[in-house]
């Protein structure tokens, strides 16, 4: 049988796109188990949760994908101030655990919108477009290609740091790229291209996770 371009590309690169964790080779004998994981472990249970939660109604922020990491921190710090065991211990058993929970959704909330990635999941979630099984066609050959490119980039440089540095600088620069541009889709309410953002955002991540590796074992 003779495969496509796109699921033979997938097979030299050997990578979950999508994948939470650590970076990741298919476990089949084929491409094919890459491309049904294409969801992520929270867009699975997305699209099983009715409504999901809104991580930015809990810290009490505008609704949108480009946020200012600062007044996101000091949103966080402020309301951790709040919920602070200190300041309720008088109160009542049953009050204390309701506080203990919504200090526990902040934090939970802040983790997921100060990720560039989980927030554009998060946000696809909210929209009723999260990523999900079957998601296959979200990543084209260009981009794997492009990738499996990068991977041998990284192979070839083996330890030397100045051209690790070089390849991660060089990753900074295509995820600022992305985040610029999933800000312009999730404004325009373009959720398909968002949605294709996101899984090419993912391969910027797990780029960053194998250089970065490499590079903290590289001895000064």
């Amino acid at each position: 049988m003779t495969r496509s371009p796109l699921l033979q590309v997938t097979r030299r690169i050997g990578w979950s796109p999508l994948k939470r964790g650590s970076a990741s080779v298919c476990p089949g004998p084929g491409p094919c188990e890459c491309l049904r994981s294409l969801s992520s472990a929270s867009g699975s249970e997305a699209a099983r949760r009715s409504p999901p939660i809104d991580h930015f109604r809990t810290l009490d922020l505008p609704r949108g994908y480009l946020v200012d990491p600062s007044e996101l921190r000091s949103v966080y710090r402020s309301l951790m101030s709040q919920y602070h065991p200190d300041r309720h211990s008088l109160k009542s058993a049953d009050e204390q655990e309701r506080l203990t929970a919504a200090s526990a959704d902040v934090t939970t909330a802040y983790t997921v919108l100060s990720d560039p990635h989980g927030r554009a999941e998060h946000l696809l979630e909210i929209h009723g477009r999260p990523i999900t099984e079957g998601d296959g066609d979200l990543v084209d050959s260009e981009l794997l290609v492009e990738v499996m490119e990068i991977r041998e980039e990284i192979s070839a440089a083996e330890m030397d740091a100045d051209v690790l540095r070089t390849l991660l600088s060089e990753n900074s620069e295509r995820t600022d790229a992305t985040v610029e541009a999933l800000g312009r889709a999730f404004q325009d309410e373009d959720f398909d291209g968002a949605r294709r953002l996101t899984a090419r955002l993912q391969y910027w991540r797990r780029i960053e996770e194998k250089v970065s590796e490499k590079l903290s074992l590289v001895k000064v």
